[in-house]
């Protein structure tokens, strides 16, 4: 590899960190670091931290249970124990960036089920789908519990535009209609198969698992910053919280560090004239994704065996051919 090469991979890897760092730098610049020391010093972790585990569970089982219902619905078998071994897998990659902890999973399948990367990959395109339109529909509906204001209007029409739009996109690559030849390339590639295999009570099946997945993330948002001695109603938390799990999914920094703090920041009412909750806000803002993370990592760690056991089971199968059985679903038929 060239050294112009090699020194161009180097700062692509490095980018993310530097952009998180520089983020953070400027959180702190704006927030005092001893201030945020005090806000975690007066909080209640009592209650913040046997808060994090139990939503760290419950993440897990409805995070499994959508793997199992997916996979197995459109692909090939895959029960709720290998699906909890496979989550915990992708846990201990996810401190590199969430979407690593995606390619653990595609390449997890690959190798124990035979499972195509394109096939693994548009089930979990699906699933981002589901995200996004969930996700636009909680900000939405938690806008019109507060009070009208011209950043919530904007919120509302951004959160309905995403809305339509995901409806819109699954509606049209499931159906065969309008029968135009660029939309059936687009509906016939490898990347959207998933989307036509599944009927439509197996899509309720996952929108209602995401749903509750994250609704967790909205109580668990109301109650840590709570803890925290900030004063948040379910309306605000319903509102903000899924802006800032949609912030942090963006690809810019690893595990949304910096851009998750700043989303938090102003949307929960730490910045503005009297506002005095900034410290707090960010207290949570760091203290909530290394908690959940090492949580995670923890249960990752418990599973690290089996998957090993799994692995090797898996590829004894795939020498045999493998282990997918494909299904036409409904749109394919």
């Amino acid at each position: 590899m060239a050294p112009r090469v090699r020194a161009a991979s180097t700062l692509r890897g490095l980018l993310p960190w530097l952009l998180a760092a520089g983020l953070i730098g400027l959180l702190l610049w704006q927030v005092p670091f001893e201030a945020m020391g005090r806000a975690l010093h007066g909080a209640r972790l009592g209650v913040f931290l046997p808060g994090a585990a139990v939503a760290s569970l419950v993440w897990f089982a409805l995070d499994s249970a959508t793997l199992a219902q997916l996979f197995s619905r459109a692909f090939t078998p895959l029960g709720w124990a290998e699906a909890r071994a496979l989550r915990g897998l992708s846990y201990l990659a996810t401190p590199i960036h969430w979407h690593a902890g995606k390619a653990a999973i595609v390449a997890r399948l690959r190798r124990t089920k035979g499972l195509p990367i394109l096939d693994a990959t548009s089930g979990l395109l699906l699933v981002q789908t589901l995200d996004a339109l969930i996700l636009a529909l909680l900000a939405t509906g938690g806008s019109w519990l507060l009070p009208t204001s011209e950043a919530l209007v904007s919120l509302r029409g951004v959160g309905m535009v995403v809305a339509v739009a995901s409806v819109a996109y699954l509606i049209v690559v499931r159906s065969d209609r309008p029968a135009l030849p660029v939309l059936e390339r687009l509906r016939r590639s490898a990347v959207h198969r998933a989307h036509r295999r599944l009927s439509r009570a197996d899509l309720a099946r996952l929108f209602a698992l995401k749903t509750a997945y994250h609704l967790v993330f909205v109580v668990a948002y109301l109650v840590g910053l709570r803890a925290f001695g900030v004063d948040v109603t379910l309306a605000r938390s319903l509102a903000a919280t899924p802006i800032v799990q949609m912030v942090g999914s963006l690809p810019l920094t690893p595990a949304g560090l910096g851009t998750q703090q700043g989303a938090m920041l102003h949307l929960f009412g730490g910045i503005g004239p009297g506002a005095t909750s900034a410290p707090a806000i960010l207290a949570f803002g760091f203290a909530f994704p290394i908690v959940l993370m090492g949580m995670r990592c923890a249960i990752g760690l418990c599973y690290l065996g089996r998957l090993r056991r799994v692995s090797e089971r898996g590829g004894r199968a795939d020498g045999r051919g493998g282990a997918v059985h494909a299904r036409a679903g409904p749109a394919e038929r």
